[in-house]
């Protein structure tokens, strides 16, 4: 009956489109009309016009819009920081409402950038030896419809790697291990200081993870993160369900 009650408690979860969050995921944002992180305690702030808006998304009731003149949502860098020899991936949902020059969805001075150039082309680019190094993928962002983008880094592995819609565009053996500067900002929408780098158009379910996430080619998304792990569920003596993170359902720890 426990098992029962626990399966039906799961498919509950499911039912609802919950996907479940990587265990080092560091920032989550899914812009319902607002710039809450599910995750991270630290506060986003908007810098110019960039509003959490309902005229798109691609899950839930919203999206960040920024209009491309200087807009984006920033937070000082994280307590996860700096990236210089860590893995990492980030991925979000874009709508790009023009592409011209370099466009950044994400950015850290002198750590990552995931960007749109002006070919449509997702890029990522890093501080490597003085120099900002660029990994260019090959298909085009189509504009006014929604686009998953990815690039993931396996430090010890020596690689990075780009992705749009699941698909792996590109892989480069270029990595670096340059420290984000002590005063910079973690940005969605843009570049600190440099308006011509500016997104124009929709963001949604931004999700930063320190681990190398995708290595080869994924089916993207079909739902939100969660804002809460799925978790290891089990029975004390006195009947009381309870609830330890965990990452998966683990029905061995079901207590008869």
């Amino acid at each position: 009956m426990k098992k029962i009650l626990i399966l039906l408690f799961y498919l509950l979860l499911s039912s609802q489109g919950w996907a479940e969050y990587p265990t080092n995921a560091k920032n989550l944002l899914h812009f319902d009309g607002n710039f809450n992180d599910e995750i991270s305690t630290r506060t986003w702030a908007a810098y110019a016009g960039a509003i959490a808006t309902t005229t798109q998304a691609k899950f839930g009731t919203g999206s960040l819009y920024c209009d491309g003149t200087g807009d984006y949502i920033y937070q000082a860098i994280p307590e996860y920081f700096p990236m210089g020899i860590k893995d990492y991936t980030i991925e979000c949902w874009v709508y790009p409402l023009s592409t011209t020059g370099y466009k950044y969805m994400s950015w850290a001075y002198q750590n990552l950038g995931l960007s749109v150039q002006g070919s449509s082309n997702v890029t990522v680019d890093y501080l490597t030896g003085g120099f900002y190094r660029v990994v260019s993928g090959t298909s085009t962002v189509a504009l006014n419809t929604w686009s998953h983008l990815a690039v993931s880094r396996n430090y010890s592995a020596g690689w990075v790697k780009l992705f749009v819609n699941g698909i792996c565009e590109t892989s480069s053996v270029l990595v670096d291990n340059n420290d984000a500067d002590s005063g910079s900002i973690l940005a969605i929408g843009g570049v600190s200081g440099m308006t011509t780098y500016s997104f124009n158009g929709y963001i949604d379910e931004y999700l930063l993870t320190t681990s190398a996430k995708y290595s080869g080619s994924f089916t993207p998304p079909t739902s939100p993160y969660s804002n809460v792990q799925f978790a290891t569920i089990f029975f004390s003596p006195g009947g009381t369900i309870n609830f330890a993170p965990s990452g998966m359902l683990d029905f061995s720890r079901i207590m008869e």
